[in-house]
């Protein structure tokens, strides 16, 4: 019979991935208050202050402070009085990380609702949200719209930051690229950013390629010369010239025979704007998108595969080196290059077109 843990370091850590969900819920409480909006144009503010402002009971106030101050969100600089620090200010309303906006995503009650089905995809390889609130995640966002509005936000914030690091680590991807193709490019954030980028002066267009509807939000938040807009479904004909197809955040929403139809789908579009095999060759695919490390080390990606499992429809997830691998020689493309982006575990994967 083995003995119980003694080491008190092994203790501390495994209760601490217990209370992270507690710490979460306390954030978001903080948050939704928008207690950290309240210190501007001030330096300090009073427990009871804050209690005031939000209608909060105070001692609560001041104990749900004091707890927050122990993780770094805001200090405790006298008897009751608080400030900001970095953290802190990260959950600003107009603060440009748009934590807030995350921290609001990821604590929304249908995201917990979701997870108590967390068995149920379990058992069955299926969507828990989809059991649990009886539609699809894009259908509940398209009837909840302040937590379509934050997940948005959040979205966004964290496309800018991974197109910043794609132009700087991999702007050689595009070296050779005159036409560009954003497939499933959503709001269109990746497009401006490659249009803009100025080490690729040979770029002529970059066209956002996505269903009707999206396509129409794009192009009013989006302008610059460079960049177009054509819609259609991937898994369909792509009727857009292009020798560069890329597709971010696309292949973690389907499941492995539906992410080969799409590049099948590619293909058959290369194939068709190709006069021989070379030219044929010379065209490609960049995706961008999480790897899955293939070892047994902790792994934040590993739980973001759990996250797809748990909230998109069946066949979702993230990939291992190897998957991605798999399916781009299923859809007639072999792996001729991966970057690191250094970023979330996010890599620039290249793939062109096998040729015999």
């Amino acid at each position: 019979m083995s003995e119980a843990p003694t080491n008190q370091a092994y203790e501390y850590k495994d209760v601490k991935r217990i209370l992270d969900l507690t710490i979460l819920k306390i954030i978001l409480a903080a948050a939704n208050l928008q207690i950290s909006d309240l210190f501007r144009g001030k330096e300090t503010l009073t427990s009871d202050e804050i209690a005031t402002l939000t209608k909060c009971n105070s001692n609560a106030m001041y104990r749900t402070l004091r707890a927050l101050a122990s993780i770094g969100i805001f200090k405790e600089v006298g008897n009751k009085v608080f400030e900001q620090t970095e953290v802190s200010r990260l959950l600003d309303t107009d603060h440009p990380s748009r934590m807030r906006d995350y921290v609001l995503m990821r604590g929304a009650q249908s995201e917990y609702m979701a997870f108590n089905k967390f068995e149920y995809s379990l058992k069955t390889g299926k969507s828990a949200f989809n059991e649990a609130h009886g539609v699809n995640w894009i259908e509940y966002l398209h009837n909840h719209k302040d937590e379509a509005y934050h997940f948005d936000r959040a979205m966004q914030m964290m496309t800018s930051t991974v197109t910043e690091s794609l132009n700087t680590k991999a702007s050689s991807l595009f070296n050779d690229s005159k036409n560009i193709i954003d497939v499933g490019g959503g709001n269109g954030t990746l497009a401006l950013s490659l249009c803009k980028n100025e080490s690729l002066a040979q770029l002529e267009k970059v066209t956002v390629f996505d269903l009707a509807e999206v396509v129409d939000r794009a192009k009013q938040n989006n302008s610059h010369e460079k960049l177009q807009f054509a819609s259609g479904d991937f898994f369909g004909d792509i009727d857009v010239k292009a020798d560069t197809y890329c597709l971010k955040s696309v292949c973690h929403d389907w499941g492995d025979e539906d992410c080969i139809k799409i590049f099948k789908s590619i293909r058959r579009s290369m194939e068709k704007q190709s006069a021989n095999k070379e030219e044929l060759r010379s065209k490609k695919i960049v995706i961008i998108e999480m790897g899955v490390p293939e070892d047994n080390e902790q792994h934040h990606v590993k739980f973001s595969d759990l996250l797809m499992m748990v909230f998109c429809d069946d066949g979702a997830r993230e990939r291992t080196p190897t998957e991605f691998q798999s399916i781009l020689e299923k859809g007639g493309f072999e792996l001729t290059n991966t970057i690191p982006l250094e970023v979330r575990n996010i890599n620039a994967i290249e793939a062109r077109p096998k040729v015999e």
